[in-house]
């Protein structure tokens, strides 16, 4: 499993605004900027002009956000708090906070006395469920005013899925294949979601369906996962889905692939023949998607695009035959025999034999050519036989007999030496 993305992530940019009137004189145009940034974390205070006349009179500083209200629900992980605080003392700190349920952020700066001040907090990534929000500022003798809100954020939007290998419809020769799943909450749009937390899935086929999951330590915004699936003989349904951290469920994605058995090819052979005799091939294939491409190699330079060619080899030798079947989708396999080219099937009988009346004889019979392995017979001329490539045999009267030796090859042919 690989996990991609930014985790879902609590970032704010804060703007605090300070604004001054000299007297009765219009507002100035001086400008105050600062900067902090720790650990990933950004706060901008700016201040715009001042005042010496506060709005209202307190022993401690006033201090009332506007924007939002107290209590509201949000359906969106942004939000920008505004507000503003009062003290006719003057006032030079201020402070913020963030509460959720697991965390905290917080920030805060001095800045110039004044005693009206304007501010606004964006915060970017609500915790889902509620969020606490505090704004403190201080005065120049030490007396602290404070405001807060608390909002609610509800996700109510799903994630989402997208099953990005193998492509629909795939074809697979091998049961054991993975599944590459991309899955975010929000990816796109102008706001992410609660996080990605579980990713589910069902493999279904004839006869059969199974179920699993994968739970996140945490919720992402962008997960991708590697799911294994042992893929069933015929067309395999696998359907994904995403769920976030609220319990939205994003709209599953399926894929339909197919397990074939493998393409096998079967070129028969060995294969016996003579010189210039025109030899019958025959081809075949099994498994694969049809219909099948044919290519056969007689291993002398001459090929054939036929199933079932017919070829003759001008020399005799052993040839290495090669049988090549490409299936309708582009797999391939091969097989490979042999041609043995001999000259033309010959027996040899050996002989003369010369004996005695009852005594035993060594016959020795031979052969050459045509296509091994031999059968043998031999016919000894006194109407016994035996089918002895080598016999031994005895004649009971005395006389002149003829012997007869048949060689039959594999392929029926047959040769005769007497």
């Amino acid at each position: 499993m690989a996990i991609g993305g930014d985790e879902m992530g609590k970032k704010f940019v804060v703007m605090l605004a300070v604004f001054f009137i000299m007297g009765s004189l219009a507002a100035s145009n001086n400008a105050g900027y600062n900067e902090k940034i720790k650990n990933g974390e950004k706060s901008v205070e700016t201040f715009l002009f001042f005042s010496n006349k506060s709005c209202s009179s307190s022993l401690q500083p006033t201090v009332v956000i506007t924007q939002p209200a107290d209590g509201a629900v949000l359906h969106t992980r942004d939000v920008t708090v505004l507000g503003y605080a009062t003290d006719e003392t003057g006032m030079n700190y201020w402070e913020w906070e963030w509460h959720w349920k697991g965390g905290s952020k917080s920030n805060s700066t001095y800045f110039e006395t004044a005693e009206y001040v304007e501010f606004r907090i964006d915060i970017h990534g609500l915790a889902l469920g509620w969020n606490l929000i505090i704004v403190r500022f201080k005065n120049i003798y030490g007396a602290w005013g404070e405001d807060s809100v608390n909002i609610t954020y509800e996700d109510i939007y799903p994630p989402n899925v997208d099953i990005v290998n193998p492509p629909d419809g795939s074809v697979f020769t091998e049961p054991g294949i993975v599944v590459e799943v991309n899955a975010n909450d929000g990816y796109g749009t102008p706001q992410w979601g609660s996080g990605v937390k579980k990713i589910s899935w069902t493999h279904s086929w004839e006869g059969g369906e199974e179920e699993n999951s994968h739970t996140f330590d945490k919720p992402y915004d962008i997960v991708t996962l590697s799911i294994p699936i042992t893929l069933r003989t015929g067309e395999n349904i696998i359907e994904v889905t995403a769920e976030d951290a609220a319990g939205n469920l994003a709209y599953p994605d399926t894929i339909m692939v197919t397990l074939i058995e493998p393409l096998v090819a079967d070129a028969d052979g060995p294969y016996y023949g003579s010189v210039n005799e025109t030899i019958q091939f025959h081809g075949s294939a099994t498994g694969g998607v049809p219909p099948y491409t044919w290519l056969w190699d007689f291993g002398d330079g001459a090929t054939s695009n036929e199933q079932n060619p017919t070829h003759a080899y001008g020399e005799e030798g052993n040839y290495i035959v090669t049988l090549t079947v490409i299936d309708n989708i582009g797999n391939v396999a091969d097989d490979v025999t042999f041609a043995l080219i001999s000259k033309e099937l010959s027996a040899d009988a050996d002989g003369p034999y010369y004996g005695k009346v009852n005594e035993d004889i060594q016959f020795h019979g031979s052969a050459s050519g045509g296509a091994p392995p031999y059968s043998w017979l031999g016919d000894f001329g006194d109407s016994t036989t035996s089918n002895q490539q080598n016999p031994k045999h005895a004649y009971n009267k005395a006389g002149t007999y003829i012997a007869t030796l048949v060689v039959t090859d594999s392929e029926g042919e047959i040769a005769i030496d007497t």
